[in-house]
């Protein structure tokens, strides 16, 4: 079940992959000529930024789901267990 944490954390993600998306596209296409020297360097480190922030919140975002996953698991494993017990056969 996503919480709002997950919400949060899934759109910041997407957020940071689009205005990297964004930014590539304009970069390599209308902006091209225009950026030069540390403008060029300011650029494309902050591209680099948002890429790597998006991969970031998404291995994060999976380590919270393999946890949930695991938890969950014990849980389910923890109830049928103890269902088997009460209700033999």
């Amino acid at each position: 079940m996503k919480t709002p944490s997950d919400r949060r954390r899934r759109f910041a993600a997407n957020l940071f992959l689009s205005a990297a998306l964004v930014m590539v596209l304009a970069g390599l296409t209308f902006l091209q000529s225009h950026i030069r020297g540390v403008g060029y360097l300011l650029y494309w480190t902050t591209c680099y930024l948002f890429t790597m922030s998006a991969l970031l919140l998404a291995i994060w975002d999976a380590g919270v789901m393999r946890a949930r996953i695991a938890r969950e698991k014990a849980e389910l494993e923890a109830d049928i267990i103890k269902t088997k017990t009460h209700h033999p056969g």
